[in-house]
Order: structure tokens, then C-alpha cells, then sequence
């Protein structure tokens, strides 16, 4: 993300912060459903099974071992998204902010 002179990349930043602060007071703790739950107990125990991603179960494992519960995961798939807002965000206003310079 390029920086210009009036300070446009921590607006973003700091847009996506705001947000992901209200986001996770509304949903926190998360919702679980049969098949959540399922998967949350598979990232405990350690059985994995094809019936959901592997992949996922295993990123939940791994998230489990530094904050064993399930608003863990809806914290991290929070921040990523409102992270991947702000990238976007950051980078259609560079965007923007060249055309202008390049039209003057």
C-alpha cells in the first residue's frame, strides 16, 4: 500500500479497525452450528475426517492451542476480512491518487 503525502493509507487501516471492533462486539461470541460444533470438536480431539475441510480443522487446532475457544476462529476470520477490506481499500485509492497526479 503506497503512502501519499496527506496521510491516505491509515485511513483504511484505521476505517477497517473501527470496523472490525463493531463487528466482533456484535457477533462475538460467534454462532455454532451441528456442523461447527463437529468440526470444533475435531480440532480438540485430534480425529480428523473428510466430512469438512481438513485444512480448516487443522487452522482450528492450531488457533485452539493459543486460545482454546471457538471465538478464536471468528476473531481471526474477522481480522483477515476486514484486513483484506483495507488492502483493497488502500490500493483502489493509490490507484485513484495516480490518476489524479497523472491527469495534472
Amino acid at each position: 500500500m503506497q503512502q501519499n503525502p496527506r496521510g491516505g493509507a491509515a485511513l483504511p487501516l484505521l476505517a477497517a479497525s473501527a470496523a472490525f471492533c463493531f463487528s466482533l462486539a456484535l457477533y462475538f461470541p460467534g454462532f455454532m452450528s451441528f456442523d461447527s460444533a463437529y468440526q470444533y470438536w475435531q480440532a480438540r480431539s485430534g480425529h480428523f475426517s473428510n466430512l469438512s475441510p481438513v485444512a480448516m480443522t487443522a487452522l482450528w487446532r492450531a488457533v485452539d492451542a493459543g486460545w482454546p475457544s471457538p471465538a478464536a476462529l471468528l476473531t481471526l476470520h474477522l481480522a483477515a476480512f476486514w484486513l483484506g477490506v483495507a488492502c483493497y481499500v488502500g490500493a483502489w485509492l493509490a490507484y485513484a491518487l495516480a490518476a489524479e497526479t497523472a491527469e495534472a
